[in-house]
């Protein structure tokens, strides 16, 4: 079923729009290696991630399926026909990515892995908070016992 449906939706992608937002992408990527002088990283970061919005709102433009307009019965359900589209441009999609990471200037480039598990976690304080001792200041009984006891559950 899905080699039959390969060629009627490798024909009905929008390759215009893909074109055209990849395009754009690519070039507010490319951005920082235009100015003269050092790239600021935030400036890189924040065209790359100006650059992968560009590219989403290209691949929004594959959600719009031409046959559910035909009255002509169509042989797969439109789930079917929406997911072989993105399977279809999946790949070129990742290489797109690729390209807009190295068109960033290596000394501006953000890591390429996910930089929090890098650099060591700053100390937060237990979760849930643990509450405060009776007959201390802060809590809601300002000092008076309640009802309930101590800051006991319901």
């Amino acid at each position: 079923m899905i080699r039959a449906l390969l060629r009627p939706v490798w024909r009905t992608l929008p390759r215009r729009a893909l074109a055209a937002c990849g395009g754009l992408g690519l070039l507010l990527a490319g951005i920082p290696r235009l100015l003269s002088g050092q790239p600021d990283p935030w400036l890189c970061l924040n065209l790359l991630r100006g650059a992968a919005l560009v590219l989403g709102v290209g691949l929004v433009f594959l959600l719009d399926d031409p046959a559910r307009h035909t009255t002509a019965p169509v042989p797969a359900r439109r789930p079917l026909r929406s997911g072989l589209r993105m399977a279809l441009v999946a790949p070129a999609a990742a290489l797109w990515w690729t390209v807009a990471l190295l068109l960033v200037p290596g000394q501006a480039r953000p890591p390429a892995a996910l930089s929090r598990w890098r650099r060591p976690r700053s100390p937060r304080p237990p979760w849930p908070p643990r509450p405060p001792p009776c007959g201390s200041r802060t809590g809601p009984s300002r000092g008076r016992a309640s009802r309930r006891g101590c800051w006991s559950s319901p």
